[in-house]
């Protein structure tokens, strides 16, 4: 009680209202990083004139770390974004890669099959000579309708 009426100059023994009144005046709150005006001057009244540039110091301090953590994690968040758009740039490369090595061998295997057929025309039945090009220029799709219809005449 007496750290009450020493500190804050409060009377515990007045009226419930009087102390509410007097406590919400003392107490206050702000949103800014700084120590109120009347903490500071208290300080200086007290005869701790250092103490008034110490706090703003620290406080100015923190705030510049703060900005600089802020910045530093922003920069990293993008160096990630970064990273992964180049890494889906050279998948998209990549595959784009294989499907042109695709079709460029699709185009040989196609040509090499339609030469042959007719250079083979000579030797084979004119037949075969057909299923050959229909095979070469159909890809594994018509290899495997060719072997299924060959298995059931066949049988």
């Amino acid at each position: 009680m007496a750290i009450l009426k020493e500190n804050l100059g409060i009377d515990p023994s007045s009226s419930p209202d009087v102390l509410l009144a007097r406590i919400s005046a003392t107490v206050s709150t702000s949103s800014s990083p700084y120590t109120s005006a009347e903490m500071l001057e208290d300080y200086v009244q007290r005869g701790m004139p250092d103490v008034k540039d110490r706090v703003l110091d620290t406080i100015d301090e923190e705030r510049r770390w703060r900005h600089a953590r802020e910045e530093q994690e922003q920069n990293h968040r993008h160096a990630i974004e970064r990273e992964e758009i180049a890494l889906a740039r050279a998948r998209m490369d990549e595959e784009h890669r294989q499907q042109r090595r695709s079709q460029k061998n699709a185009l040989v295997i196609a040509l090499i099959g339609i030469i042959g057929a007719l250079g083979g025309s000579y030797f084979l039945p004119a037949g075969v000579c057909i299923w050959v090009i229909v095979i070469c220029v159909g890809g594994p799709s018509t290899a495997t309708i060719a072997a299924r219809l060959l298995d059931h005449r066949k049988s």
